[in-house]
């Protein structure tokens, strides 16, 4: 199938389903490109920064969701994703303040924070796991199956192969 390189739709589509599916590096690359095409397609930047803070640089992500912010204020995918990167970053309490503000606006941040500690370990990326994990039962979002998780990456008994593919895709 050949796909019109200038229509960020297609590229958005196929960036989001790539995600899902784990194939994170066709994902940045594809929702990169749509960004390129629009960079105020704010689908493509959720993409494009949830792929960079799982196999990329987590810090990239932060200059690039601030500016989504400034144009849609309280977008709470954006938040999420900024609050994840300042954690994996190391700047815990700048992640606590966004947070805790999703919580505020009802927010199912446990859901998404497990989500994420779930393919990070999928790519490796356990200690990150580990301190997403640990950020989430300090915000107050630690519920059963968060604290599982962490328990079981904790004392060695967690792994990826405990991660279904049923359960990695929405």
């Amino acid at each position: 199938m050949k796909i019109d390189a200038g229509n960020k739709s297609a590229l958005l589509n196929i960036g989001y389903n790539c995600l899902k599916l784990g194939q994170y590096e066709k994902a940045l690359d594809s929702s990169r490109k749509a960004m390129a095409l629009d960079p105020r397609l704010k689908e493509a930047v959720i993409v494009y920064t949830t792929c960079e803070a799982l196999i990329g640089d987590a810090g990239n992500t932060i200059p690039i969701l601030e500016d989504l912010l400034k144009e849609v204020p309280e977008y709470p995918m954006a938040v999420a994703i900024l609050a994840s990167a300042y954690e994996i970053e190391g700047e815990r309490e700048k992640g606590l303040k966004h947070i805790k503000y999703l919580t505020k606006m009802g927010f199912a941040c446990a859901d998404y924070l497990h989500d994420l500690s779930k393919r990070l370990v999928s790519t490796g990326k356990t200690e990150r796991a580990i301190s997403l994990l640990e950020f989430a039962v300090e915000s107050g979002n630690g519920t059963k199956e968060i604290r599982e998780m962490l328990d079981g990456l904790l004392i060695g008994e967690f792994d990826d192969s405990m991660i279904g593919e049923q359960q990695m895709i929405r």
